[in-house]
């Protein structure tokens, strides 16, 4: 999206992308049980089939949604289990949000598709703020041990060496139970 001007505007693209395409692609996300079980037979197979690549790097992306049980809430994390382990599957970081988890881990952005990289990178920082401002409230402070949590989202692993768990998870999507 561009500005008056004609610039492209990060603010309006990213919450663009993140009421339509974002919120429709939840869907398709891996299912985290699913995910989980393959992960315990195979790590190396399960980044293969699940993950997204992004370029030729061993950066990857697993597109995930689940519902799980918190089973540790710390200073700035949340620590989400699976079934009846305790086990983490994921932490959810409830501070501030770094990196390109949201951007690249859907697989619904091209970087070819705009101006140049300072554009792409400036729509991640917008991606991020989005999820400080509309997630992480729902979560920090109001989450007890025990609880229920549905959510969808993104997690960044490099390499496909080992087992990736516990997944670092930007949820753009959360209920709790």
């Amino acid at each position: 999206m561009a500005s008056p001007s004609g610039a492209f505007d990060p603010h309006a693209f990213a919450t663009q992308f993140w009421d339509h395409e974002l919120t429709a692609a939840a869907e398709r996300a891996t299912d985290a049980t699913e995910l989980n079980t393959a992960l315990d037979r195979d790590p190396k197979a399960a980044v293969d089939r699940w993950a997204k690549r992004v370029g030729l790097g061993g950066i990857a992306y697993f597109f995930v949604k689940g519902e799980g049980r918190v089973v540790a809430v710390e200073k700035n994390t949340l620590r989400i289990a699976l079934g009846d382990t305790d086990k983490p599957f994921c932490l959810v970081d409830t501070g501030p949000v770094f990196g390109n988890a949201l951007r690249d881990g859907t697989g619904l952005l091209d970087m070819n598709t705009f101006p140049g990289s300072a554009e792409f990178n400036a729509l991640s920082a917008e991606l991020n703020r989005l999820v400080e401002s509309r997630v992480l409230p729902l979560l920090k402070g109001k989450t007890t041990v025990g609880r229920k949590l549905r959510f969808v989202g993104c997690a960044e692993i490099s390499g496909n060496e080992g087992d990736p768990r516990p997944l670092q998870l930007v949820p753009f999507q959360v209920e709790l139970r």
